[in-house]
């Protein structure tokens, strides 16, 4: 075997070596990112290695009843009405934890720092403050509100949606807005 072969041997398993590890990498970031947003649904053990509930643990954790098929604890009104109260005490912390489903939380921290870094909070506040009761849909356990914004002109127009979600407790969490 002469010195050619061995380092175009060596260079082979270098770049073998390199792709396989490439590709270990990039499933072991999205195995990571699958079951971080399972522990933070509530789906898997917060312990390495994150593994999946069964479904009696769920059972057990979150009952057995359909949302739809469950009293309601707090309305959709008494949860927006909590909301508002802790965004206009400047208690973003608070206001989402109390308010949204616990995977997005993060996500709506986020943006709603995001809008005050920006300068916009008290228009954020001041839009989502009254959700209009007459343009209301209601499914078995989502419910959805248009609100009113105020444009660049100052006049009202429609601002959007808030889309809640009755959790297995009863209570309406926001979805989105």
């Amino acid at each position: 075997m002469n010195k050619e072969n061995l380092k175009n041997k060596k260079i082979i398993i270098a770049v073998l070596v390199l792709v396989f590890g490439t590709f270990f990498i990039l499933w072991l970031a999205g195995w990571t990112m699958t079951r971080s947003q399972l522990v933070a649904e509530g789906l898997a053990s917060p312990n390495f290695p994150y593994l999946k509930y069964t479904n009696e643990e769920l059972i057990n954790k979150f009952g057995t009843g359909e949302p739809a098929n469950i009293t309601t604890t707090q309305t959709p009104e008494q949860t927006h009405a909590i909301f508002i109260e802790h965004l206009k005490n400047y208690e973003i912390d608070e206001a989402v934890e109390c308010c949204f489903q616990k995977g997005k939380w993060n996500e709506m921290k986020e943006f709603i720092y995001g809008v005050k870094d920006v300068g916009k909070y008290d228009v954020m506040v001041n839009d989502l403050s009254i959700i209009e009761k007459d343009n209301q849909m209601f499914f078995d356990s989502q419910a959805i509100y248009l609100f009113n914004a105020t444009g660049e002109d100052g006049k009202e127009k429609v601002g959007g949606i808030i889309e809640f979600v009755k959790d297995n407790s009863g209570k309406w969490l926001i979805k989105d807005f």
